[in-house]
């Protein structure tokens, strides 16, 4: 609970949306479920309510006399409540604690509601990053059966992203599982949203793998000539230099370092040794751009001819 100022500024968040949920129930209708409090020439009854969120607060009024219920916050209406009479607000915005007031007959008194939200929620992704155009696919469980589930996005490392975006709404399963898929084209964060937004899981990242093609036009060449290799990346603008990497003695090593052109392709040389040597295309940081992740061709092999095999470029 919170007191002085602090309580005033979150009363004030909490009741503009609690505003909306107002329910007016006539007299001698039936209560709704939820906390009754009683309005009398005594003041409510509890002073002090706790409920927990989506329940319902009933205002009746046991008294000879017409009771109002005022709070000095934004959009909230005084409620007007006749000897006999009730009124039923549904508490579905944002949790916390706010005060009212009870006006009528010749005493004012102050009353307190707490809305708490008891709840979990997690999503995680079958992925880490996938390859460009394929798909993810996300999953979770929620505590609160009855609510449904948004998932959300936001771009990973774009520092202009303000907010969660709703990508879907889906309903849980009776034992509070839910799942769907994803084809992020850049690296995203998600979440799982319940509650009106007022239950969320941690974030979590996929990040996306460029598709690299690395195409040898002669894969034996004299030892000493240069090969010609070709790297594609898709889409273009995922990085802006390509590396070609060779195997020595198990360990991939650096051959040559091309830019990427406008189309997406960079052309790379390599003189030949003697030998079969397996080359493959490569991105990563400092290169890559945001949103992306590492990302390696296929490896093919190729052959210097002449001068005698060497055991250093060996296929392993």
């Amino acid at each position: 609970m919170t007191t002085g100022k602090s309580k005033s500024r979150s009363a004030r968040k909490y009741v503009v949306a609690v505003a909306a949920c107002v329910t007016l129930c006539l007299s001698g209708l039936a209560l709704a479920d939820g906390v009754e409090v009683v309005l009398g020439s005594g003041g409510p009854n509890p002073a002090v309510a706790t409920i927990s969120w989506g329940d319902t607060i009933n205002f009746v009024n046991h008294d000879g006399e017409t009771h109002t219920v005022s709070a000095r916050l934004p959009n909230f209406q005084p409620l007007v409540i006749a000897p006999g009479g009730q009124v039923s607000l549904a508490f579905d915005g944002r949790p916390g604690t706010f005060s009212y007031s009870q006006t009528g007959g010749k005493k004012k008194f102050t009353g307190r509601i707490t809305v708490t939200l008891d709840g979990k929620i997690s999503l995680a992704a079958n992925r880490k990053a996938v390859v460009y155009g394929q798909i993810a696919r996300l999953s979770g469980q929620t505590s609160l059966l009855t609510q449904p589930v948004t998932i959300q996005q936001r771009l990973q490392h774009d520092p202009r992203a303000k907010g969660w975006v709703d990508v879907e709404v889906l309903s849980p399963a009776p034992d509070g599982t839910f799942s769907t898929t994803v084809r992020p084209i850049i690296g995203l964060s998600y979440r799982a949203s319940t509650a009106k937004n007022n239950l969320a899981s941690a974030g979590i990242t996929v990040g996306v793998k460029p598709i690299l093609k690395l195409t040898i036009a002669r894969r034996a060449v004299p030892s000493g000539s240069p090969v010609q290799a070709t790297a594609r990346i898709t889409p273009v603008a995922a990085a802006t230099q390509i590396t070609l990497l060779r195997l020595v003695k198990g360990k991939w090593k650096t051959a040559a370092r091309a830019a990427v052109s406008t189309d997406g392709v960079a052309h790379l040389k390599w003189p030949a040794t003697a030998g079969t040597t397996l080359l493959k295309a490569q991105v990563k940081a400092p290169k890559i751009a945001n949103g992306y992740v590492e990302s390696t061709s296929r490896s093919v092999a190729v052959t210097g001819v002449g001068g005698g095999t060497s055991r250093h470029h060996k296929h392993h």
